[in-house]
């Protein structure tokens, strides 16, 4: 009886050290998120719910739209090197987006091909599409293509197309029309990093100068509603390196009422064209048709390939313009955006002359165009620049943001954009990209501590399971033994 006594005291002991410790795991769990912050805990258990519901939802529903299998093919067309993409259609989907080297290049697409005029010979790019439905994305596996050398001597005319408005693609000859009063466009142009400025009139006028991408990608949020009405935008492409290099696009649409029906463009008849000759304004020797391959244009494009190297010269600095210059378009958490705010045309822009005042607007977008931050201020601008930090709220989360910042003068709307990205600060750089940031570091010791809790409450279980098998085993006693002790006598025909 002392010696299942001193094993009670035992197993009663383990028990007791292994439940404190499991309450201390939690406590401890509990404790880092107070330290880090109870948002970054919620972010982190957010997150680690959403993989093992995404692993389960993986495993029974597939309600996401096909995934698409794309292929490229480079060749040559007139000395420059283009990359034909074509894929698969996926079930589900509405509309598809192409990323090259990780960074978009086209998104609002409906049909399943893009050709990419932008490529350098003799590079490799890596190629992914991503097909969108209402119940989310899926992507495909990346390809990897070499474009083809094709001894380009200069380069290329400038080029500048509308890919999407409103969420829809552009198809050439189409009426470009919407309900909505805000709305986003979407653009390419074969000059990386290209200055793009869109003139929105005839009013209100919005002035706006914002930045493609390496891959030419842009896109465009109107910075305030319009009104029900007929509008024009006036697009212009700049490369960086040579502002004369310019190519500029002249798009007419309507804003139409809830109960207006978006016009169907009708079926273009084939008409006799009159030979073309080159434009003479700057345009790089492009030639202006009179007709889309012998078809009637609608209004919407009327004024296409027209009035190249005007813009940003001539009616858009009459009211000024500005341009956002990022020290560096990575912004760590708890560091400021540092920008340069570059003026054209200043004095056409002061609020206040004598003391050289400008009222500023600053707001930060999301990836979807939506405004998470805002703030107004008045500037003392001294010179054409204006030095600027703002401070990112920390409780954004990690993903691509746009800074735009606009200021009113004479009732036009004048505003720049620019793009950035906010990241983790990193606890420990080791080079080659790899970074250890704070929130991924808690969230490993909290993946940690909850393992740990798994494995004590699997230990728990295993305890009281042979904890019930050693009462089983004291209660069980056998008649031989009860006998010994005579406690009673042998029954006959029982042997010892």
């Amino acid at each position: 009886m002392k010696k299942a006594k001193k094993q009670k005291i035992k197993m009663n002991i383990w028990m007791r050290l292994h439940a404190a410790f499991t309450i201390f795991l939690l406590v401890s769990y509990l404790a880092l998120g107070a330290f880090g912050g109870f948002g970054m805990l919620g972010d982190d258990l957010k997150g680690k719910y959403a993989w093992a519901a995404d692993t389960t939802i993986g495993v029974f529903v597939d309600a996401l739209p096909g995934r698409p299998v794309i292929s490229a093919t480079a060749s040559c067309s007139a000395n420059v090197s283009i990359v034909s993409l074509s894929w698969t259609q996926s079930e589900g989907a509405t509309i598809y987006s192409v990323t090259r080297n990780g960074m978009p290049l086209v998104s609002g697409f409906q049909t399943m091909s893009y050709e990419d005029n932008t490529v350098i010979g003799g590079q490799n790019y890596s190629y992914v599409v991503t097909a969108s439905g209402s119940s989310g994305d899926s992507v495909s596996d990346p390809v990897v293509v070499r474009a083809s050398d094709c001894l380009v001597i200069e380069k290329p005319d400038p080029t500048l197309t509308l890919v999407s408005f409103d969420g829809k693609e552009y198809v050439s000859g189409n009426t470009l029309a919407t309900k909505n009063k805000m709305f986003k466009i979407t653009g390419t142009t074969n000059m990386p990093n290209a200055s793009i400025q869109i003139k929105t009139m005839p009013g209100p006028i919005f002035v706006s100068t914002l930045q493609s991408n390496i891959n030419g990608y842009w896109e465009y949020y109107l910075p305030a509603e319009l009104a029900v009405g007929s509008y024009n935008f006036v697009v212009m492409a700049a490369d960086p390196d040579n502002f004369l290099r310019n190519v500029t696009q002249n798009y007419a649409f309507q804003i139409l009422k809830q109960d207006e029906v978006i016009p169907v463009p009708p079926v273009p008849t084939p008409v006799p064209t009159a030979p073309t000759t080159t434009d003479d304004n700057g345009g790089g020797g492009h030639k202006n048709k009179s007709s889309n391959d012998g078809q009637t244009k609608s209004p919407a494009i009327v004024q296409e390939n027209q009035n190249k190297g005007n813009i940003g010269q001539g009616a858009a600095v009459e009211v000024g313009s500005l341009a956002i210059k990022l020290k560096r378009d990575e912004v760590f958490r708890t560091q400021d955006l540092q920008m340069t705010i570059i003026f054209g045309g200043l004095e056409k822009l002061l609020s206040d002359q004598k003391n050289k005042l400008l009222d500023l607007k600053y707001e930060i977008l999301d990836a979807k165009g939506k405004v998470v931050f805002s703030n107004e201020g008045s500037e003392k601008i001294f010179g054409n620049k204006l030095q600027k930090a703002i401070h990112v709220p920390e409780e954004f989360p990690n993903g691509h943001y746009k800074i735009r910042i606009s200021t009113t003068k004479e009732g036009k709307l004048i505003s720049a954009e620019n793009s950035f990205v906010f990241v983790e600060l990193p606890i420990f750089n080791l080079g080659g990209g790899i970074m250890i940031t704070y929130s991924k570091l808690i969230s490993q010791i909290g993946w940690l501590l909850i393992l740990a809790m798994l494995l004590l409450i699997f230990m728990l279980l295993m305890f009281l399971l042979e904890y019930y098998k050693y009462k089983q085993a004291l209660t069980t006693v056998a008649e031989d033994s009860l006998a010994k002790r005579g406690m009673f006598s042998r029954r006959k025909g029982v042997s010892p």
